[in-house]
């Protein structure tokens, strides 16, 4: 029996999109009611910039499978593309709730709670995102920023410095471990963050700013 998708992979590999969904088109001819060839072809028609025919694509998976995580994850990012964090966050949960226990998806979910200004909800999932990928560092720091816009000082922090053991090169994680040590009284810490975040990157705004506070 062929293996459509490692066919099809074939093609992607080689960005030869055209030949990939024609193997899917094939594949679809034989098995109509697979959700997930819908939910392939879906993706590769978003990479192309066709978001309504990707939504209509991912619908159609669920409409043949109900429980089909793959589509609620792939119409979670469709939405969350469009910036429509609300839809996002139902459909990321649906994935979730259907067996879909990767860290990508908890990161997704986390940063649509971001999005809609849902920090302590966003917090549950960014952290079980780290959980699952002890070396995701973005999903690390952003864990640390919902830290500290709650207030949670002392424990961003931790998280910050254990972000810059991850990557270390980051501007952004220094000039918020900066503002971290300046909001818990220690001035010579976030001073010597933000002098690093400007050698890193001597065009960050914030951190020159800060540093100017500061001086």
């Amino acid at each position: 029996m062929i293996n459509y998708h490692e066919e099809a992979l074939k093609f992607i590999q080689t960005k030869d999109i055209e030949q990939a969904l024609a193997v899917y088109d094939n594949a679809l001819k034989q098995n109509p009611n697979d959700p997930l060839i819908y939910t392939n072809i879906a993706q590769l028609v978003l990479s192309t910039g066709e978001i309504d025919k990707a939504i209509e694509l991912y619908e159609k998976a669920i409409q043949l499978d109900e429980k089909c995580a793959a589509a609620y994850y792939g119409l979670g990012n469709v939405y969350y593309g469009i910036k429509d964090f609300a839809e996002a966050v139902g459909l990321y949960q649906k994935a979730i709730s259907n067996g879909l226990n990767d860290s990508d998806v908890h990161f997704m979910l986390g940063m649509s709670f971001v999005n809609v200004k849902q920090d302590r909800f966003a917090l549950i999932y960014l952290l079980r995102a780290t959980e699952l990928n002890n070396s995701d560092s973005e999903a690390l720091f952003q864990y640390g920023m919902c830290l500290a816009r709650l207030g949670n000082f002392v424990e961003a922090i931790k998280v910050f410095k254990n972000t810059l053991n991850l990557d270390g090169n980051n501007a952004d994680v220094y000039y918020n471990l900066g503002v971290a040590f300046y909001n818990q009284g220690n001035l010579e810490d976030s001073k010597h963050c933000l002098e690093n975040a400007i050698n890193l990157n001597p065009n960050h705004k914030y951190a020159i700013k800060a540093l100017e506070i500061l001086n």
